[in-house]
């Protein structure tokens, strides 16, 4: 299970930073707290991964606008749109399309529990990059943790089922 003390813990251990985790709760800890609110939500937000996703149907709330499309009301944990079995557009709290009826893929609000264990270490040096941006004295191992960021961002991608562009182009030759 992940919990936030051992992201945290973990992040400032992969950034030798060995005195800030401890009951005092740090500068450095409390920073990073603030810093893992935000990389939830980042993570959150991104189309590039599925875990965040769910898919529904929605039915037209009835009301059409003046130019004769329907409306949809947004789900309540509604993020970003993904996907749609339609041609659509967001308008304020609504979706807009001509069909009465749609199935949209969206990422959704999320909550560290929500977070599957396999995302951990993702969630690891993605904080883990955010302090060393934000502390310049755990500046120097900003390079090193943004890379290993990446190396997790792309094995989740394909745990998830993501291909690479350059997967299709070499099936093709």
């Amino acid at each position: 299970m992940i919990t936030k003390d051992k992201i945290i813990r973990t992040a400032l251990l992969k950034l030798g930073e060995t005195d800030s985790y401890n009951d005092n709760r740090s500068r450095v800890y409390l920073i990073a707290e603030e810093l893992l609110g935000n990389v939830i939500d980042e993570l959150a937000y991104d189309t590039a991964y599925l875990f965040n996703a769910t898919t529904v149907v929605l039915k037209s709330t009835g009301n059409t606008n003046e130019n004769g499309e329907n409306l949809f009301s947004l789900p309540a944990d509604f993020l970003n749109p993904i996907r749609a079995n339609v041609r659509y557009r967001l308008e304020g709290e609504y979706i807009v399309a001509d069909e009465n009826e749609m199935i949209i893929q969206y990422c959704r609000k999320l909550q560290l529990l929500d977070f599957p264990d396999y995302i951990s270490k993702l969630l690891i040096y993605k904080l883990a990059t955010d302090i060393a941006e934000s502390i310049n004295s755990l500046s120097s191992n900003l390079q090193i943790v943004n890379s290993r960021a990446e190396k997790e961002k792309y094995e989740v991608q394909v745990r998830e089922g993501w291909k690479p562009l350059w997967a299709n182009l070499r099936s093709e030759l």
